[in-house]
């Protein structure tokens, strides 16, 4: 601001947010950003897959549905994999923003506000 540029805040308020991973999206991420291979990333292919939930009501169990995204919730792992799930996301909303901001807006402050 002291250089006469305007700057701007994004805040991102994600509902559901362990539920909306994509596990092949971090399966990749764990892969290529951060270096997990061979056995680990099976484990966590095996962690994050194939999973299976039902609900209790009454007494009564409803029959089993498999989820088909998200991290398992109530574990230690599951904000760590949060994490690096939307690691590289700063970046991307940088890079995004930048030519957005550039094209469409273009503001200068004034040195000086006068008064009257």
């Amino acid at each position: 601001m002291d250089k006469g540029k305007i700057n701007g805040v994004v805040f991102l308020d994600i509902c559901k947010v362990f539920d909306s991973i994509n596990d092949k999206i971090l399966l990749r991420k764990l892969k290529n950003l951060f270096g997990i291979h061979d056995i680990e990333l099976k484990w966590f292919e095996s962690y994050l897959t194939n999973r299976e939930q039902v609900c209790l009501v009454n007494g009564h169990t409803s029959l089993p549905k498999k989820i088909r995204c998200g991290v398992p919730q109530g574990s230690i792992l599951g904000p760590l994999l949060f994490l690096l799930y939307v690691n590289d996301m700063p970046d991307l909303l940088k890079n995004h923003f930048r030519i957005s901001m550039q094209m469409i807006l273009k503001f200068r402050l004034p040195h000086t506000i006068s008064r009257h």
